[in-house]
């Protein structure tokens, strides 16, 4: 026999009483709560998009605003390559921690009203992109990531950006397109870890490509490291992803049971 999907007021009802579980027995997610004070002062009427941002980061500042799965390490012991395997766990920055870390850059800059071209998969890198382009008051310009370079190509050439950000696995079709650029002045690779063997590979013939180019073309250090485990991790960071299912499982409110109430 089969069961009728819950309808919205179940779905409203579901989503209540997991909240008010997840509050009562659960700090770290009591904590996520909005502030009045924020959610006011974030609704006044012409609040620019940079003051906004900064409203929220200032106000929430240890908060985790970012998070992505960890990793660790894995060699092959008979290849001796070195891969990442995913934990249960996830790493965060916090909104104090976001920052734009290139625009006090020396040789290339990123000022207000330059263009920045991100080139790569929706990630919390990605996202950190956009929220410095936000706070220095850069424009970003998002490319199409899995096209082949003659895609983005025009792109890159009306809007002249001065950076190029771009994903580890997109490194190729961006030193295609910095071959052509004639604004282009630093790429910034995100999601780089040393210690993985293909992500070092790809780098370093990148940068090896690079080298035979003007001085204004080299390669720019990662954005972010990938979100490696802090020594000091950040509220939230250590936060093991079974330790949600669990609590939801606690309070009898799995999805398998709440499909029976």
């Amino acid at each position: 026999m089969s069961c009728s999907a819950p309808t919205p007021d179940q779905l409203d009802a579901r989503t209540d009483r997991r909240s008010a579980h997840l509050y009562a027995t659960d700090a770290q997610f009591r904590a996520t709560a909005p502030l009045d004070a924020v959610s006011e002062a974030v609704r006044s009427p012409g609040l620019p998009l940079a003051a906004l941002v900064a409203t929220v980061r200032e106000a929430y500042a240890d908060r985790p605003a970012l998070g992505a799965r960890a990793t660790r390490t894995v060699t092959d012991p008979e290849a001796g390559r070195t891969t990442l395997r995913l934990l249960e766990r996830f790493d965060t920055l916090t909104y104090g921690e976001v920052a734009s870390e290139w625009r006090h850059r020396a040789e290339h800059p990123v000022w207000a009203g330059d263009f920045v071209a991100v080139l790569g998969r929706t990630s919390a890198e990605y996202t950190v992109v956009d929220l410095a382009c936000v706070r220095s008051g850069a424009v970003s310009v998002p490319l199409q990531a899995g096209a082949s370079a003659d895609r983005p190509a025009p792109v890159v050439e009306q809007t002249g950006p001065r950076l190029l950000a771009v994903d580890v696995d997109h490194l190729e079709v961006a030193l295609q397109l910095a071959a052509v650029s004639l604004s282009l002045g630093r790429i910034v690779v995100l999601g780089h870890r040393s210690e993985v063997t293909a992500r070092r590979e790809k780098l370093d013939s990148a940068r090896g490509r690079l080298a035979a180019r003007p001085a204004e073309a080299a390669l720019g250090l990662p954005l972010l490291h990938a979100f490696a485990e802090p020594e000091q991790p950040s509220a939230g960071s250590a936060l093991p992803a079974g330790r949600f299912r669990a609590a939801v499982r606690a309070a009898a409110l799995d999805e398998e049971q709440a499909s029976r109430t």
